[in-house]
């Protein structure tokens, strides 16, 4: 599966990584592997988009994307996501986070970065989660 992901529980964080091509189906299975757990409610991630590669996903992809995470009940609006781009991938990356603004029910707040320190940084000033 191109989503790798680590749970620690301790700092109530999620490191998620993306390598390769990926589907809306890899997305299914990460989100019911690490979100399908009532245990990581509130808990923040760090998605690494750096190493993946976008193109098998349409923008009408992205929009089904982000109508299924709506569904998903572990998230909450204290939880952040930071997206993690130096990848090539600013473009769908840019849409996707936009779009998930415009939804009308609460979901969890997410940004982009260009490195990991920066996102870790707005992951810790928002004192949901502790540092690491």
């Amino acid at each position: 599966m191109p989503v790798k992901s680590i749970i620690k529980m301790k700092t109530k964080r999620i490191y998620s990584t993306c390598t390769g091509s990926i589907t809306l189906d890899d997305f299914d299975r990460y989100h019911n592997e690490v979100w399908g757990n009532s245990g990581l409610i509130g808990f923040q991630e760090i998605f690494d988009l750096t190493k993946a590669d976008l193109s098998l996903l349409s923008y009408s992809d992205l929009l089904l994307l982000i109508d299924q995470t709506t569904l998903i009940k572990n998230f909450t609006p204290e939880s952040r996501i930071a997206l993690i781009n130096t990848g090539g991938q600013e473009e769908k990356v840019s849409f996707y986070c936009s779009a998930k603004q415009f939804l009308k029910q609460p979901s969890r707040t997410i940004l982009s970065f260009q490195n990991n320190s920066k996102a870790l940084n707005w992951l810790e000033s928002c004192g949901c989660s502790q540092p690491m």
